[in-house]
């Protein structure tokens, strides 16, 4: 687990080295951890400081363009 915490930390060193995943959802970036594992995340600048808000962690094959499609309301999120 702190593995994946530490993975996280970085991701705010590189916030736009992960893949944009524009298609799934506005403003989603992915990069993976160890291969199997997904980390869906968001960059917010709104308040002039870099925030990078973690939209889950996902591992072995799990769906993940469908769960972030619904959390946004994405009714293509639903097939």
């Amino acid at each position: 687990m702190a593995e994946i915490l530490d993975h996280i930390d970085s991701i705010l060193i590189f916030p736009l080295a992960g893949r944009a995943r524009e298609d799934v959802r506005t403003g989603v970036r992915t990069t993976n951890f160890k291969r199997r594992t997904l980390i869906a995340y968001e960059i917010d600048e709104s308040s002039g400081a870099l925030v990078v808000n973690v939209l889950g962690v996902f591992h072995g094959g799990q769906d993940w363009e469908s769960a972030l499609g619904e959390a946004q309301g994405d009714p293509e999120g639903d097939q």
